[in-house]
């Protein structure tokens, strides 16, 4: 089968003759297609993950412990120590990638320096015959407008490192590899595949092609390509049988129809057969600029490889000791912290070091505090002590909310800690634990509205003081509503645990209709006890709040019936979050 080229028109690749039409838009499938994903998470992160901050392979190779790859990184031809592990991860307005590491090229400019990582065969696998590939790139600097610097998946050929940027030579690596080259007056980013030199000619000519998909690209920037190979989708096109799309810095990735059309398309010869994907591999010839990749994902659903920056709001308290009031860490606030305590100086809310982080664990979830969490300190007083942030986007949609809670001290009748969604100065959801020293009345509850009573149901749970807890929240309109008006709440839930709330309740007499802001508040706290807060997310879904932001799991919602397999099931039911 005869492949083909594609041409650069203004910086975008675009299609030549006629092509099949696409494949419907992928639906959310989560991990059941995951192949291969690294995120380069440090071996600091909970033991999540396995990099140091050294170079991939060198003298001494890393092997870490990732999905989908399997042996230690290797050398190209040249033992190098110009590809490293960074110690910060790329940070993008949709893609996940800040939190981790990252690979960053040293900008060695003479010459060839290659590392590659084998991706574990048995992984691969593509009844469809699609795959998507995807990740972040960032160029550090352009004082070298020539040369070349690459990244992606590829077939293992055995080359040498000359031999693997030599367009002839290296022709059946297949695959496909993103990157910057320099023409001489500008960097672009291109991908890197395979084409056809003479269409005109019924003998295959087969060669590797580096393309422009963006021209000029701006130093400090990072970009997100997603490319989707569907094999053996065009029939009667002299230049190959696989199409291929790319999308560059797609707006609204949270399906693969909301990322809109492609940036480019092609018809192409990528695979020869779907087991091709042998090593994920790093390469530079001869540019001398520095370049940082990261996410680097291969599956065979969008969300495989597009992952959402899925918090509305995160707080995991990385401060240093000290009051809270007038800092803040996180994103998605539009301010830090404001705390108040009756006028008193507000001291009472502190980050200090809990001692053990606080951890929640359950099926298909596992959240972890660290060295430093929100200490909320009761001195004696009836009147309510809070902090409050504002959100940097007022939310009208659902909004879910979930952290870990620990309580130390001895608990007595009365003592009150929540959590409230805020509308302007008016309360409009809250939920916590007031301790009821009552067999028949839990400690957990939930309110609707300013000054509402709590609905705390007769036999609910109470407050293990010896435990911490996670506790989950969503506030929601009922359909036909135009104000919040229901909310629900969930006590230490497992992951397939969405449509089983440990409670609902709802208030039709409730007319406010956006969220601005959130509280947490104690009362009634004698002094020494302490109500330890940490992991603090905000966000419009199920897995925002409940699994781990830097790992490749946007999963459907749990009414999904896949969950139930997922739940149980290796790496995509197995989620977590940690800092």
């Amino acid at each position: 089968m005869k492949t083909g080229r594609i041409h650069n028109r203004t910086g975008v690749l675009v299609l030549l003759g006629l092509v099949a039409a696409l494949a419907p838009a992928t639906a959310w499938s989560g991990q059941l297609g995951l192949t291969a994903a690294d995120s380069f998470w440090l071996e600091d992160y909970r033991g999540i993950g396995s990099y140091t901050v050294a170079p991939l392979a060198s003298t001494a190779p890393q092997n870490p412990a990732v999905p989908g790859f399997v042996n230690a990184w290797q050398n190209g031809t040249t033992v190098t120590s110009a590809w490293s592990v960074a110690a910060t991860g790329l940070d993008h307005p949709v893609q996940e990638g800040e939190a981790g590491g990252a690979v960053s090229y040293s900008g060695y400019g003479g010459g060839i320096r290659r590392v590659r990582h084998d991706v574990d065969s048995s992984a691969i696998s593509s009844g469809s015959g699609v795959f998507y590939l995807g990740g972040l790139l960032r160029l550090d600097s352009n004082g070298d407008l020539t040369g070349l610097n690459i990244a992606g998946f590829s077939r293992d050929q055995g080359l040498n490192d000359t031999d693997y940027f030599d367009p002839a030579a290296a022709k059946d690596t297949e695959g496909l590899q993103w990157g910057f080259e320099g023409d001489g007056s500008q960097i672009n980013l291109v991908l890197r595949h395979r084409y056809d030199t003479d269409l005109s000619s019924t003998t295959q000519t087969l060669r590797m092609l580096t393309e422009p998909v963006l021209n000029n690209v701006a130093v400090g920037t990072t970009y997100q390509v997603v490319a989707k190979i569907q094999m053996n989708s065009v029939s009667g096109d002299p230049r190959g049988n696989d199409l291929v799309s790319v999308w560059v810095n797609p707006v609204d990735i949270t399906t693969e129809a909301a990322a809109g059309a492609p940036t480019a398309q092609f018809v192409d010869f990528s695979l020869n057969t779907r087991s091709f994907f042998h090593e994920l591999v790093f390469a530079s010839q001869d540019l001398g600029n520095q370049v940082t990749y990261d996410e680097m994902r291969m599956g065979t659903a969008w969300s495989d490889v597009a992952v959402r920056d899925r918090a509305v709001a995160s707080e995991r308290f990385a401060l240093s000791a000290g009051p809270l009031h007038g800092r803040g860490s996180g994103s998605g606030w539009s301010g830090p912290w404001s705390v108040s305590d009756g006028g008193a100086n507000p001291s009472l809310f502190q980050v200090q070091n809990p001692g053990a982080p606080l951890a929640f664990t359950a099926a298909g979830v596992d959240v972890h505090g660290g060295t430093s969490a929100l200490r909320m300190a009761g001195n004696g007083s009836t009147t309510a002590r809070y902090a409050e942030r504002a959100l940097s986007e007022v939310q009208s949609g659902d909004v879910f909310a979930s952290f870990l809670v620990r309580w130390d001290g001895a608990m007595d009748t009365g003592d009150l800690f929540d959590a409230m969604f805020y509308s302007g100065s008016t309360q409009v959801g809250r939920f916590g634990a007031k301790v009821n020293g009552s067999a028949d009345q839990g400690d957990f509850f939930v309110a609707l509205g300013s000054n509402t009573s709590f609905v705390n149901p007769t036999g609910g749970l109470d407050f293990d003081p010896q435990s911490d807890h996670l506790l989950v929240a969503r506030l929601f309109k009922t359909a036909g509503s135009n104000a919040y008006n229901a909310i629900a709440f969930w006590l230490d839930p497992a992951y397939a645990d969405y449509n089983a709330p440990t409670w609902t309740y709802s208030n039709s007499s409730l007319s406010l209709q956006t969220i601005d802001a959130f509280r947490m508040s104690v009362r009634d706290l004698d002094t020494g006890k302490f109500v330890w807060i940490d992991e603090l997310m905000l966000g419009t879904s199920w897995d925002q709040v409940v699994t781990l932001r830097e790992l490749p799991t946007d999963i459907p919602e749990p009414a999904s019936l896949a969950l139930l397999a997922l739940a149980s099931a290796g790496l995509g039911g197995y989620v977590r979050r940690r800092r």
